[in-house]
């Protein structure tokens, strides 16, 4: 009876520790989602603030994620990102684009006015700052400063740039950008990037 008892609580034991390993580690990901609610430092629902608070703006196919950390507090997810075309700025290449939200111990939290994470394969309109700390670019999170243009991963560079260009909110972006409302932080600061 001991040894029956022994070998339960050791197994019990055994599952809470690869329970704890996999939630800590993210391998396990449970259907909670934690929503905090953002600050932004501008109306982004302006086309004018939301450009001129931008550093780039740009279209972009996400090709894989990078890697997680927490940013501010807050967990936050990496992405490389193919640039299709530059609405402001002039990307090349692929960059790496930092998403708020993500998975900490298994929980997924995002800001609360964000569906989800970037979806690999998937091409977006995606407005981001850049982190002269980090060396990185950080994706402005504000419902209208990203549109999902396709979900065809099979879709080439041609195709995508030939969507983007015909898209009405890119349009719209391009027309803000010459009356762009630059952000009084980035003016005092001598960083208004790509204005």
């Amino acid at each position: 009876m001991i040894h029956k008892s022994i070998k339960f609580i050791l197994g019990g034991v055994t599952v809470c520790m690869i329970l704890g390993i996999g939630l800590h580690a993210n391998i396990i990901k449970l259907p909670i989602t934690i929503t905090s609610d953002p600050i932004y430092v501008t109306d982004f629902s302006t086309n004018d603030n939301l450009v001129g608070a931008s550093h780039n703006i740009f279209v972009g196919k996400v090709t894989q994620q990078v890697g997680s950390q927490d940013s501010y507090g807050h967990p936050a997810t990496q992405f490389k990102v193919a640039v299709i075309l530059n609405v402001k700025g002039n990307l090349n290449g692929t960059i790496v684009l930092e998403q708020e939200g993500g998975y900490r111990n298994g929980i997924r939290y995002m800001p609360e006015d964000s569906t989800s994470l970037l979806q690999i394969g998937a091409t977006y309109l995606l407005s981001a700052r850049f982190s002269n700390k980090s060396y990185t670019y950080i994706m402005v999170s504000h419902p209208n400063a990203w549109k999902l243009l396709s979900t065809d991963s099979t879709l080439g560079d041609e195709d995508l740039k030939a969507l983007a260009v015909d898209d009405p909110k890119v349009k719209t972006l391009q027309a803000a950008y010459p009356n762009e409302s630059l952000l009084n932080a980035d003016i005092y600061n001598h960083f208004t990037l790509n204005s």
